[in-house]
């Protein structure tokens, strides 16, 4: 958290790697904010890290790079999510996250074109908004559903084309994004 009591402060993981499968980096610790000062998650660098354990920070989730793991029940904690291109989020378990989600991208470098968010073994559900602040995709192994509604003015590629196998549901009347669905 921040430098004092009641401050806000950023927590970065920043790790780097080239093999897809080996040294990942797991939180196991408890995330919480600092009194009343937001605590935010910053995933940083082109390698991979996991959130295992339930959180309560507020600050929301930057995913700049590499891929972030959901490992645990509300590991994300209840913020906003932030996947920039060249990031991703890997669901491991099937569950519903309910964050709002705000994306662009295809994937980690390592995995280019598995998707901005990405479904683990089981499958994943969303049910916050998700706003496209660029093209994205979404793919992955199990499948799930986006059940919130999605915004915005770019192209959304379902089943990214590096999918094993899975299937994505749009499951919202509301959905208004205007770019080309493929």
């Amino acid at each position: 958290g921040g430098p004092n009591v009641d401050t806000p402060g950023d927590i970065v993981l920043t790790t780097y790697q080239t093999d897809n499968a080996n040294n990942n980096f797991e939180l196991n610790s408890t995330l919480v904010d600092n009194g009343t000062g937001a605590v935010t998650v910053v995933k940083a660098g082109s390698g991979y890290a996991s959130l295992n354990s339930a959180n309560t920070f507020s600050g929301g989730i930057y995913i700049l790079g590499g891929r972030l793991r959901w490992n645990g029940g509300n590991c994300f904690s209840t913020g906003p999510i932030f996947i920039f291109p060249g990031g991703n989020t890997y669901v491991n378990s099937g569950t519903t996250i309910p964050n709002a989600i705000f994306m662009a991208g295809t994937g980690t470098s390592q995995e280019a074109n598995i998707g901005a968010i990405r479904y683990g073994p089981g499958a994943a559900f969303f049910s916050g908004p998700l706003t496209l602040i660029g093209d994205a995709e979404i793919g992955g192994q199990g499948g799930g559903g986006i059940l919130g509604p999605i915004s915005g003015p770019f192209k959304l590629t379902l089943c990214a084309s590096s999918t094993v196998n899975g299937d994505t549901m749009l499951a919202n009347s509301n959905n208004s994004w205007t770019g080309d669905t493929t």
